[in-house]
């Protein structure tokens, strides 16, 4: 399974900012991009609650969670897909050789 991100895009599309929508949803900028790059394990409801806020008081009046993650059969990923925490990451040995190959 694969479960994707689409922060990125409804950010440019409307014209949020980080430093804004870090602002609304009350984290930091790094939190934010790390959200928006599919970098987490986890998505508490209150940031989700806040990111859609922001995506609503930006324009999209009808933004809902489905528009912000969703999912997709690893079988039909594209790259234009953001996954969150990618599969590859799961399996304990790929994260040992990721730490590894990232200098860790």
């Amino acid at each position: 399974m694969a479960i994707c991100i689409n922060l990125s895009k409804l950010m440019g599309e409307y014209g949020l900012s980080v430093n804004i929508a870090a602002g609304i949803v009350k984290i930091t900028n790094v939190n934010l991009s790390r959200i928006r790059n599919g970098r987490i394990v986890a998505l508490r409801f209150s940031t989700l609650d806040g990111l859609i806020e922001a995506l609503r008081s930006f324009g999209m009046e009808d933004c809902d969670v489905g528009d912000i993650i969703y999912y997709v059969p690893e079988s039909e990923l594209t790259d234009d897909d953001v996954v969150c925490y990618p599969v590859r990451l799961r399996d304990p040995e790929a994260r040992k050789l990721a730490k590894i190959g990232a200098g860790a």
